[in-house]
């Protein structure tokens, strides 16, 4: 079972990776382009602080003897790190802004969560629970984060065939 056990999570982390490398090609073309287009930083800072969540839960006094669980995430961590350095670097103040601001929030849910599981909670299992579910939470959102792209542009778009249908109907 152990065995199984440690294939199964290394194959899991190669999937990791593979989600973690993904954006390179968007990172190349902002790069190029030395502009963050109409790219948002959202779903990349919830990647980080799903990162961070997860290599909590991974730690010894939460969850013990979780090795794969640190390492990837700590990779996830520095990649998501370099795309937010080089998403800062070209994008326009306003963005900029945004994406520090939405940093400063995960640094302060994650320090919530950290010394309230470290002070209230005592058990490993209890810890687990608290943390693994929270771990959970904000990976649905790290997930659908790119979604409100998708939206607020279905949204433009059918606001903008409106007032040309509008405009058309007043001619």
């Amino acid at each position: 079972m152990g065995c199984l056990k440690l294939v199964l999570g290394i194959l899991g982390n190669a999937t990791a990776v593979a989600l973690f490398i993904a954006p390179l090609p968007t990172f190349w073309t902002l790069m190029k382009k030395k502009s963050t287009m109409e790219y948002s930083g959202l779903p990349y800072v919830c990647t980080l602080f799903n990162c961070l969540l997860w290599i909590f839960y991974g730690m010894p006094f939460v969850k013990p003897h979780s090795m794969l669980i640190i390492t990837i995430n700590g990779f996830g961590c520095a990649i998501e790190l370099i795309y937010l350095t080089v998403y800062i670097i070209y994008a326009d103040r306003k963005n900029q802004l945004k994406v520090l601001g939405m940093l400063l929030a995960v640094i302060l849910a994650f320090t919530v969560v950290a010394v309230l599981t470290v002070t209230v909670l005592h058990t490993h299992n209890s810890r687990t629970t608290v943390v693994g579910s929270v771990c959970v939470v904000v990976a649905i959102a790290m997930y659908v984060s790119p979604l409100s792209i998708m939206v607020s542009y279905k949204t433009l778009t059918a606001r903008k065939r409106l007032l040309s249908f509008n405009s058309t109907l007043s001619k």
